[in-house]
């Protein structure tokens, strides 16, 4: 007899990716642009912080950039040495780097598309970059939820069975009588030796971010036909 080789787990819907977003120095909080419950895109901005360091490195640029025009002029009329002229450039240098090391830290970016999971400041605050309550140093948490995935384990007897993009059906009690197309996104390649399983995970689709982080599900995975009894 041919029947069709579907196996049923259960799994928790977890986040494509998560973020936790803060400055790479310890800096006061000028503003938090977002709040939880916000979706962002990458790049976008989320927390402007305290500006004063990246002003005060680029006035020291700008008059570094004046002296260094004047040395050179000087320099091509012989009243400066070499030496000078390359002590007063590696100044310049080491502005030029401070701006660069600071625009990014001053200006604090999504790095993944998705949902504002976590704020753990408040504007005026200063970031100490200690952890949190993210068990990270943070300001905000994101999590992207499209697509999803839920983790289930197989039984190791399927293991040259379970091939990646085969296809999954995922439901949920929080949407009876609907589900959602799903497919084997990740295989993991070690067995764990006291449950004899191993780990697959299940890319889901999730346009209308119906599917949230945390919610049970029920996954129906079709390892094609077999033949038996």
């Amino acid at each position: 007899v041919v029947f069709q080789n579907d196996l049923s787990f259960s799994g928790v819907v977890q986040p494509w990716e998560e973020a936790h977003i803060g400055s790479g120095v310890p800096a006061r909080i000028d503003r938090i642009l977002v709040d939880v419950g916000d979706f962002v895109n990458r790049g976008d901005l989320l927390v402007q912080m305290d500006r004063t360091q990246l002003f005060q490195a680029k006035i020291q640029k700008q008059t570094l950039e004046a002296d260094l025009k004047r040395m050179d002029t000087l320099l091509q009329m012989g009243a400066v040495t070499q030496q000078n002229y390359d002590q007063l450039k590696a100044q310049y240098d080491i502005a030029v780097s401070t701006i660069e090391n600071l625009t990014p830290n001053t200006e604090v970016r999504a790095t993944i598309p998705g949902v504002i999971t976590g704020r753990y400041n408040s504007e005026g605050e200063i970031f100490s970059m200690t952890p949190g309550p993210a068990g990270k140093p943070a300001i905000l948490s994101i999590m992207q939820i499209d697509p999803v995935k839920v983790t289930i384990g197989v039984s190791e007897r399927y293991f040259n069975q379970v091939k990646k993009g085969q296809q999954a059906v995922v439901s949920t009690e929080v949407f009876p009588g609907r589900s959602f197309n799903g497919r084997v996104g990740r295989i993991h390649p070690t067995i764990d030796r006291m449950s004899g399983t191993f780990k697959v995970e299940i890319t889901i689709d999730n346009k209308d971010r119906s599917l949230k982080p945390g919610m049970f599900t029920r996954v129906e995975l079709n390892l094609g036909e077999a033949s038996g009894l």
